[in-house]
């Protein structure tokens, strides 16, 4: 049995054909099917950005996250929160503002803040720090998670299947992470008021499955995703200490 905790604008059909209602208002979707990016030769490396149009030291680290996602293994994901942002153009979500609050309890940090890069579910990093950063990803590389296995079926359907590590956890969850292609914008308002910035990886859906028996046998499921997705992310993460376990990502063309 699946259970779904949050309900973006997304829809998921999964194996059995059961349909999931998860989109309140219809969208154009891509009914061709989809490519699945090659597997890395890296280990995968999760990079989540929390950001904003309205943080005046968030542009490097926007700019930062195309350069991160040009390396091999790294799954990149960025996230605005809505505690702090624009009025006019916001590419915010609460799901944003209370996955980096989670992060701050599960890391033991005294605020959250913007920007901010979270690796593998653990690894805390300003996001203009390309040191800093870069240090991060060192770490997460070493710590070699495994690749969930995503391949493309009919009709833009997908299977994919959790790796040993993953089934072994007692207490992990699954998300499933839309991403958008680049925005390109002029920040209407605030500190960044003006300036033409681009966005990379935009999540604007996350939801959290969860099963009653995590297994390794492979499963189906169809993402609708509307005109401007640039593809999805899976990724296993055990809910106690917030550490990514395994992850992977389709791409499209």
């Amino acid at each position: 049995m699946i259970r779904i905790k949050h309900i973006p604008a997304m829809m998921l059909v999964l194996a059995g054909c059961v349909l999931l209602p998860l989109c309140v208002k219809a969208e154009p979707i891509l009914s061709t099917p989809l490519s699945v990016k090659p597997p890395v030769s890296a280990p995968p490396v999760v990079i989540e950005l929390f950001s904003s149009q309205a943080c005046t030291y968030c542009p490097p680290a926007d700019e930062y996250m195309a350069d991160l996602l040009k390396q091999d293994g790294v799954i990149g994901l960025s996230c605005h929160v809505d505690y702090f942002d624009v009025r006019q153009g916001s590419l915010a979500h609460k799901f944003c503002s209370r996955r980096q609050s989670d992060y701050a309890k599960t890391m033991g940090l005294k605020s959250v803040y913007t920007p901010q890069m979270v690796i593998n579910g653990h690894i805390d990093a300003i996001g203009y720090e390309s040191a800093q950063v870069s240090i991060g990803v060192l770490k997460a590389r070493a710590e070699k998670i495994s690749e969930i296995s995503i391949r493309p079926l009919q009709n833009g359907q997908y299977a994919y299947a959790l790796p040993a590590q993953a089934v072994q956890d007692p207490d992990v969850t699954l998300w499933v992470a839309l991403f958008d292609k680049p925005h390109t914008l002029t920040v209407a308002e605030g500190g960044n008021r003006g300036k033409n910035l681009t966005y990379h990886n935009i999540v604007s859906s996350l939801i959290a499955l969860e099963t009653e028996q995590l297994t390794s046998a492979e499963k189906t499921f169809l993402p609708y995703m509307k005109a401007n997705a640039a593809g999805f992310a899976l990724l296993a993460q055990n809910n106690q200490s917030g550490k990514i376990i395994a992850a992977g990502q389709v791409i499209l063309p």
